[in-house]
């Protein structure tokens, strides 16, 4: 592959190393504006592509796709109440998912029946049914975590997979199931270790059947894990170590089975 000025004033440039990095190259440009990396996930053998934006004023690429429409309607289902007069337990919402009964899932990060974040169900008319409450620390449901803040998503086997921020054994997160009726089976607690903490997002099913998250930086030190959790709770994670990305977003997963995201911080500017 060719080096960085073999082909300058062509377009731009790939080049290529010995250890799966790339680099596109705007000649017009110095230094270059962005630099790609492939790191191949040594634990369950699939890749992930990160791209890392050179810019200073520019910390976030949001791709928008937008589909014209006509005779568009708006319903509002339900208001959420403001926390000082909510007794339904449901405020600062999440992303939903729709289960397999056509109802509507999410988790809110605070309040619930101990203040701790929960799980719900809408009807798609705006009736809602609160389903599982987290508890804090030093309560009996310790355990199954607290404040979950990515909404949850509907498995293959029907039920609901997410993650909290917080709340497990060590404090870190945890990772979990829940049946369609509210019976909810904690699978992982997070550590501080290889796996980082603080779950942001909630989990995406693979096309192996395994679920795949990201943990987030939440300690000096940490930079957040890309992992693989399996349905019976064993997890393989890649730790990030600021110089291939920091805080990593919930990735996709393409057509081509491999997993592509991005950080919103680190990043090595030379590649190096």
């Amino acid at each position: 592959m060719p080096e960085s000025g073999d082909q300058a004033g062509k377009g731009l440039i790939p080049v290529g190393s010995s250890r799966n990095r790339f680099l596109l190259k705007d000649p017009a440009t110095s230094p270059p504006e962005f630099c790609w990396r492939k790191i191949r996930m040594k634990n369950f053998g699939t890749k992930f592509l990160m791209s890392f934006l050179r810019s200073l004023s520019i910390s976030a690429v949001l791709l928008l796709a937008v589909t014209a429409a006509t005779a568009q309607t708006y319903t509002n289902l339900y208001a959420y109440p403001g926390t000082d007069n909510n007794t339904s337990g449901i405020t600062w919402p999440s992303v939903m998912s729709q289960g397999q009964d056509g109802d509507l899932y999410s988790t809110i990060q605070t309040n619930g029946s101990y203040q701790y974040g929960s799980v719900y169900k809408m009807s798609t008319s705006g009736g809602y049914t609160l389903l599982y409450s987290f508890c804090g620390e030093g309560s009996p449901c310790a355990s199954t975590g607290a404040n979950p803040t990515g909404g949850v998503t509907l498995g293959w086997d029907g039920n609901l997979w997410g993650t909290t921020y917080n709340g497990g054994k060590d404090g870190a997160g945890t990772a979990f199931k829940m049946t369609p009726a509210g019976d909810l089976t904690s699978l992982y607690s997070f550590t501080n270790g290889k796996d980082d903490s603080a779950p942001t997002y909630t989990l995406l099913q693979g096309q192996d059947g395994n679920m795949y998250g990201v943990s987030e930086a939440q300690y000096e030190g940490q930079y957040g894990s890309f992992f693989k959790l399996t349905t019976k709770g064993k997890i393989s994670a890649y730790p990030f170590d600021y110089t291939d990305g920091s805080s990593p977003n919930l990735p996709v997963q393409g057509t081509d089975l491999n997993f592509y995201g991005t950080t919103q911080g680190g990043g090595n500017a030379a590649c190096a």
